[in-house]
This record gives C-alpha cells, sequence and structure tokens, in this order.
C-alpha cells in the first residue's frame, strides 16, 4: 500500500494525464462529519471536510468479517460529556456524532485492512492476526446510503504480510481475469494456487 501510493504521487507529479486517469480508476469521496446530536432551534448544525481517497484504510480489529468492519467503520463516534463537540456556530458545548459518509467510490477500490494497531497494555505496536472473512464479491452500496442499489466489486488481488508489527515480507495474490486462475507472487518466483484456495494465515 505504502509503495502504491508512492508510485502514484511519482507518476502524478510525472503527468497531469497521468494524474487523472489514476483519479478516474482509483479515487474516491468521502466526508468527514461532525453534527449535532439533537436539533437546535429547529436545525441541525454541522462541520464538513471532504477527501479524496486513493484507497480505503479500514479497521479490523473486533471483527471477523469484512462486512462488519466496513459497518463498524461508518458507526459514527458519540461525543458527549466532557467530550462534546464546541458548536461555533451555537457558541457552546453540545452533544454531537463524528463519523464519515461516502459520496463517491472509484472503478477500482483498493482496502487496507488495519492489521498494525497499538497495544495500550504494552505500549508496543502489534500486528493483529486474527482471520478476517472477505467475500470473492461483494455489495458496497450500503457505503454510498444506497441499500437498493448494488455497487458490486470483485476481488481481483491481495497484498499479504507474513512476520510481525516489527518487519516481516510481503507477496501478493493475484487473479487473472481472462482465466479466473490466481496466482501468488513472491518476489522474483510466481506460482499458480491449486485450486484457487485463497485461505492465508496471518499468524506468521
Amino acid at each position: 500500500q505504502e509503495l502504491c501510493r508512492v508510485l502514484f504521487d511519482a507518476l502524478g507529479r510525472s503527468s497531469k494525464g497521468l494524474e487523472e486517469e489514476i483519479d478516474r480508476l482509483y479515487a474516491g469521496k468521502a466526508v468527514h462529519y461532525i453534527r449535532t446530536r439533537e436539533m437546535h432551534a429547529g436545525r441541525v448544525y454541522e462541520g464538513r471536510r471532504e477527501d479524496k481517497f486513493l484507497d480505503l484504510q479500514v479497521p479490523i480489529q473486533g471483527c471477523e468479517t469484512l462486512d462488519q468492519a466496513l459497518s463498524a467503520m461508518t458507526q459514527p463516534e458519540v461525543l458527549e460529556g466532557d467530550n462534546k463537540w464546541l458548536c461555533e456556530d451555537l457558541g457552546e458545548r453540545v452533544d454531537a456524532l463524528k463519523g464519515v459518509e461516502f459520496e463517491e467510490l472509484p472503478k477500482i477500490l483498493c482496502l487496507q485492512l488495519i492489521r498494525f494497531v497499538f497495544d495500550l497494555a504494552t505500549m508496543r505496536r502489534k500486528k493483529l492476526t486474527e482471520a478476517l472473512a472477505v467475500p470473492s464479491e461483494a455489495d458496497f452500496g450500503k457505503l454510498l446510503g444506497r441499500g437498493d442499489k448494488p455497487i458490486m466489486y470483485k476481488l481481483t488481488a491481495i497484498c499479504l504480510h507474513a512476520g510481525t508489527a516489527h518487519g516481516g515480507h510481503y507477496h501478493a495474490y493475484i487473479c487473472d481475469l481472462a482465466t479466473g486462475q490466481w496466482r501468488d507472487a513472491n518476489d522474483s518466483t510466481v506460482s499458480v494456487l491449486e485450486g484457487n484456495d485463497l485461505s492465508v494465515s496471518h499468524t506468521a
């Protein structure tokens, strides 16, 4: 993911046409918001910030499936008590909801599953090794609030990390779209996955 971002940045700087093509294929739009939990004087007050994203970073801690992780990611945080939001328009601190919504999804959707987290118990970075079920096809329409209009994506590549939070090795599973055959690209070695077995262990 980091190498992909560096590559996209370099290509975008080298050519306006390449930058536009990368955005056409990979760019989506997210809206980060804070809004009052209740109406004040007949209206909801809100602060919004639009962001372009080329990959969607998905926290997965405590989740067993990708669907659970996406639902948790879009669940708003409640700001209340000592953590109330200072609404400048109202001139006071109020209960609020803080979260993210999505306005556009790209043609090619890259998901980064957040497996590296900070452990407050040990005060160290650690890698989450629990399995996460990811379907071969998934409907992301609910991210845009379009539950009645499916937006289907097909899994075509997986970047894998073997190791710990402090070091390791990356390789990738890649699908040949013409044949449906999956291959494991590991440095200079590319091998066919027998039976297209995509089960992955993250305990290494």
